[in-house]
């Protein structure tokens, strides 16, 4: 377990605890808690996890970070890998696409293992209309390999496919860099300003999961998941907004 108070934090409410949460949070090793005892810490920037970890108070009535300031833009806390940290390289799924399936033939297995996970997808259907940067290839699922058949292409999958993949429209599949094992447990959190941004955001995040948080006042959401496996998000307490509009404001 790591303190944050033994890295410099004050968690008196006007200190700037930013940089000694983040020392914590760099310097903790794989399956540790980074501790934030009961206080208030003021935060300015945001705060990025890491895998096989814990971001742990003494529970929302006792522990809080508030967010303040234009530094908290975009978001409050990251779960994230990035999207420049995929591969742009993809391998054709060429059979095993109907619904239900739990095993695909690809035009190749190199570089892939048991253990890896993955993301399958297609081109839209051109009859929906959908052609907007954001809105291409919408048909898609996260899994994990279970099982790699080199002899034969085929991949054995954790999950029986949600969707049924159609050869026309070009399916494939990517490894993904992912973040896993992360936690966030018995914290209040606030986002002070009216900056624009998530309070908490997952990307690419496997086996994470956030309990016991109660979250006040967002901007556009109090998480946000994009491209996320086996997370978990339960008993907590969402509530209060800066603004409740489109682009899931509030």
């Amino acid at each position: 377990m790591l303190n944050v108070r033994n890295y410099g934090a004050k968690g008196n409410g006007t200190a700037d605890d930013t940089a000694a949460i983040n020392s914590a949070i760099t310097q903790a090793p794989a399956g540790s808690v980074v501790y934030l005892p009961a206080g208030t810490y003021r935060i300015t920037q945001p705060l990025y996890l890491k895998s096989d970890m814990i971001l742990r108070g003494d529970g929302s009535a006792l522990t809080s970070l508030i967010f303040e300031g234009a530094g908290t833009a975009a978001r409050c806390i990251g779960i994230i890998r990035w999207d420049s940290n995929q591969t742009a390289t993809y391998v054709t799924v060429t059979d095993g696409m109907a619904f239900g399936s739990t095993e695909l033939a690809v035009s190749s297995v190199s570089g892939l293992q048991a253990g890896d996970i993955i993301e399958i997808e297609e081109d839209n259907d051109p009859a929906w209309g959908l052609s907007e940067a954001w809105q291409l290839r919408l048909p898609g699922q996260m899994n994990r390999i279970v099982a790699v058949d080199a002899a034969n292409r085929r991949l054995k999958l954790d999950r029986h496919l949600r969707h049924a993949f159609t050869a026309a429209r070009n399916p494939r599949l990517r490894k993904l860099s992912t973040l896993s094992n992360v936690g966030i447990d018995k914290l209040f959190v606030r986002r002070k300003d009216s900056v624009n941004g998530y309070t908490i955001e997952m990307k690419y995040a496997v086996r994470c999961w956030i309990r016991n948080v109660e979250s006040y006042m967002t901007y556009k959401a109090h998480v946000w998941m994009e491209r996320g496996y086996e997370c978990d998000i339960r008993q907590n307490y969402f509530h209060d907004a800066f603004v409740f509009g489109g682009d899931g404001q509030g």
